[in-house]
């Protein structure tokens, strides 16, 4: 049963697990519930691996007189922070009697407490922009996506569940080994895939900034 790029949704993907299992005639009955659980941890599985998906679009206005900021939910690591289109100092150590109490145009940030932390006060309303990775979405209806899936990977998602399946089935753990395989495969082909598009997004973001950040270093 073949999956087009337009309709890889929850729904898609766990059709294509059940077929699978009713081809193999499996003995043991899988729910809806038991198989979207798989697609789910799926969807982690590679997004950890794959060292996530960088989402690029995250705003916050600052207000006169306010230090602390939120860092957007579902965050898992932040690449690159700007204020007003200009990086700061990043402050790893946080003292807040360190900080200084006066208002002005900020210099450096420290994280603390899931917030961002500016240093000085901010006293005019200026936009602070968040680049960063982002924990897998979680899927519960059908016409839910793995948004920070790109479609061509999603298929890999099903081969995990029908792995899971035939492992509890207990039939076939050969053939469970090859859709087990074919996932990590996938896994592997997103993992170089993410790692090309967020370094290019990184260079292009600096070469927008006119600078180089540490975090360059990395790669």
């Amino acid at each position: 049963m073949a999956l087009s790029a337009q309709d890889l949704d929850l729904e898609a993907i766990r059709a294509r697990v059940q077929a699978v299992f009713q081809e193999q005639d499996t003995d043991t009955f899988f729910g809806t519930t038991v198989i979207n659980n798989w697609i789910n941890d799926a969807c982690v599985r590679m997004s950890m691996l794959g060292e996530g998906y960088e989402k690029t679009d995250a705003t916050v206005s600052t207000a006169d007189g306010t230090r602390a900021y939120n860092i957007p939910t579902g965050a898992t690591r932040i690449s690159l922070f700007l204020y007003n289109g200009r990086p700061l100092d990043y402050e790893p150590n946080i003292d807040l009697d360190f900080f200084t109490s006066v208002k002005g145009e900020p210099v450096r940030y420290g994280i603390w407490a899931n917030q961002v932390l500016l240093d000085p006060i901010p006293n005019v309303v200026k936009v602070l922009t968040f680049y960063f990775f982002s924990e897998a979405r979680i899927m519960g209806a059908d016409g839910d996506e793995p948004s920070d899936i790109p479609n061509r990977f999603r298929a890999y998602l099903a081969d995990y569940a029908i792995a899971e399946g035939l492992y509890a089935d207990g039939s076939d753990n050969d053939l469970a080994d090859r859709y087990m395989a074919k996932f990590e495969m996938g896994c592997n082909r997103y993992r170089e895939w993410s790692l090309m598009r967020n370094r290019q997004n990184f260079l292009r973001v600096r070469d927008d900034a006119g600078y180089m950040s540490n975090e360059e270093y990395m790669w």
